[in-house]
Parts: C-alpha cells; structure tokens; sequence
C-alpha cells in the first residue's frame, strides 16, 4: 500500500473512530434545540416527560456503547472483563430501566408518557445527523 493510501486510511479511521461522540452530541444539540418549542407547544408535563426519555436514551445509548465493546471484545478472542451472561444481562437492563420509568410516567401523566416517548427517540435523530454528516464529508473529501 503506498504512503497516500495509508495516510486516507488513516484518515478515514480516525473520522469512523470519532462517531460514537458525535452521535453523543447530536443526541445532546437535538434535545436542547426541541426541549423548549415541545415545552411551549406541548406544555410543561409533555417537556417533563421528554426530557426523562433524553436522559434514559442518552444512559441506554451509553450502556449499549459499553456492551457492544465488552461483546467485541470476547469476540476477538480476550476475556473481557465481565462474562457473557453478565453483559447480556446488562444489554436487557437498559430496556427494563426505559420500560419500568414509561410505567411510572404513565401512571402519574399521559401527556408525560408522550414526552417521554419522544424523547426515547432522540438517539434515532442523533444517528441520522451523523449519518448525513458522515455523507457530507465522504463528499467533500471525494471518499
């Protein structure tokens, strides 16, 4: 492989390497910029609501960063540092977290539950901005 391919591959490695916090941003940048139009549109209970459900997408899409990495990583053939049931274990958690705080939610506001919902949708949101990001650059940087 000559020195410029190395040095594209390189590139593009370290770009892919980087999507995991972006994503963590977009998800970020998304939830302020809808949190206060819902709010003002929906009222406060549904602004309540989607900002639990950010909070819980923001933890899940971390927790599934972390199992997706300890799966990977007992895939490659190292021990890892917690077994297999205990990883699976932890990837059914997070939608047993979301779940059970849905409930409560529910119990207590449906126009919170509706919040809560929306905000369970940010981290689609977030993979789409990165999804058209990393569009844009392969273009601007003929990829």
């Amino acid at each position: 492989m000559s020195d410029a391919q190395q040095s594209v591959s390189g590139e593009a490695e370290r770009f892919s390497s980087g999507a995991a916090g972006r994503i963590r941003r977009w998800l970020l940048l998304l939830a302020l910029a809808a949190g206060a139009p819902l709010v003002w549109l929906q009222g406060w209970q549904f602004g309540v609501g989607y900002g639990l459900g950010a909070v819980v997408a923001a933890a899940a899409m971390r927790e599934l960063e972390l199992v997706a990495a300890a799966f990977s990583a007992r895939a490659a053939g190292g021990n890892g540092s917690e077994s297999s049931a205990h990883t699976g274990l932890r990837f059914l958690l997070r939608y047993a977290v979301a779940a059970v705080a849905g409930y409560v939610i529910f119990t207590i506001s449906r126009a919170a539950l509706y919040g809560y919902i929306a905000g369970l949708f940010l981290p689609v949101g977030a993979m789409v901005c990165e999804a058209g990001y990393e569009a844009w650059f392969a273009l601007r940087h003929g990829d």
